[in-house]
């Protein structure tokens, strides 16, 4: 559990100090660049939870709990993560992060 937080930490942390270098990686356009930039904060945190979800996984596992593991892993994502994603992508319309202009 330490080196998991220690590297999802360290990577979170590296994501958010390029935020505003990554996007021209893909485009010279500004406004590409920012909205890269505006979005990587979100990236890194959720890059902090999926890794502390394949820690854990991977403890279950090793527990011989594969079972249960696998029952959490398919409610999380199809009970849980799917109708969450539909309801915001198609009832409440957030899409990606708003721009300020």
């Amino acid at each position: 559990m330490v080196l998991g937080i220690a590297s999802s930490v360290s990577v979170a942390l590296a994501i958010v100090l390029v935020r505003n270098l990554w996007g021209y990686a893909y485009s010279n356009d500004k406004e590409v660049v920012e909205y890269i930039s505006r979005i990587m904060p979100i990236i890194a945190v959720a890059f902090l939870f999926d890794d502390m979800q394949c820690v854990l996984s991977g403890v279950v596992r090793g527990c011989g709990l594969q079972s249960i593991g696998s029952y959490v892993n398919l409610s999380a994502y199809n009970l849980v993560g799917i109708p969450a994603a539909l309801c915001f992508a198609f009832i409440y319309h957030l899409g990606g992060v708003v721009s300020n202009h």
